[in-house]
């Protein structure tokens, strides 16, 4: 199992260069999400991909190959580090789009490298999957975006808020000869916020909160104390 899983991504990438001297079909769509982050904190990135090609006629692949490059925005001064996804496919949540692969994935590889300190031109990201069972998936221009990668990172607790980082698609591949069309946000920022307050509600609630705890506390005390009468009788 591990050879196949280590051959596969060196065929897709053999297949990769094939496909991009075939003609484009033009019918995918890729987009990545922009982040907000403080520092210190996680977040991640998602990649999706729709097709406007026609219902009668959709895009169907069973593999793909993206390739990423993180750069350097506004010259931040610390680095953000990005981390590998965990189990055979990106990690999911409730709120997230499906995943392209969704109970087919088993060849999902992830490659990431960071250099030391803030990141370079060299920094990449390379994410590859292949159905397990070799089952294709159609979308056409009817479906809602799915789920092809999310990225996972963990930023820096002394990187400057207003800073930002650039992460870009640099090219994409897909079975069956449909390559993405480019032209709609190929690339996303991760824009280092402040940390989140409390709202004034939520502040006045905890606040009145500590206030009564105080003032238990101290009548407990007050109580405790206080010197008892004896009684001689």
């Amino acid at each position: 199992m591990k050879t196949i899983k280590y051959l596969v991504p060196a065929i897709l990438i053999a297949t990769a260069t094939l496909l991009d001297t075939s003609e484009s079909q033009a019918g995918l769509l890729i987009t990545i999400s922009d982040a907000e982050v403080a520092p210190g904190e996680s977040g991640y990135v998602d990649v999706l991909v729709s097709s406007n090609a026609d219902a009668l006629n959709p895009d169907s692949f069973d593999s793909f190959l993206l390739f990423f490059s993180v750069n350097v925005v506004d010259h931040p001064v610390a680095p953000i580090n990005f981390l590998e996804s965990i189990g055979t496919a990106p990690q999911l949540s409730a709120t997230s789009p499906d995943y392209i692969f969704l109970g087919h994935s088993g060849l999902f590889f992830e490659t990431i490298s960071d250099s030391p300190g803030p990141p370079v031109a060299n920094d990449f990201i390379d994410v590859i999957d292949a159905t397990d069972d070799f089952s294709v998936s159609s979308i056409s221009s009817g479906d809602s975006p799915f789920l092809l990668a999310r990225l996972n990172f963990v930023s820096d607790p002394m990187a400057t808020v207003g800073n930002f980082y650039e992460v870009s698609l640099d090219d994409a591949f897909f079975d069956g000869g449909n390559l993405p069309d480019f032209a709609v946000n190929s690339d996303a920022r991760i824009y280092m916020v402040a940390a989140a307050v409390p709202e004034p509600s939520s502040l006045l609630i905890f606040t009145i909160a500590a206030l009564a705890w105080t003032g238990h506390t101290r009548m407990r005390r007050s109580v405790k104390d206080k010197p008892r009468c004896v009684d001689n009788h």
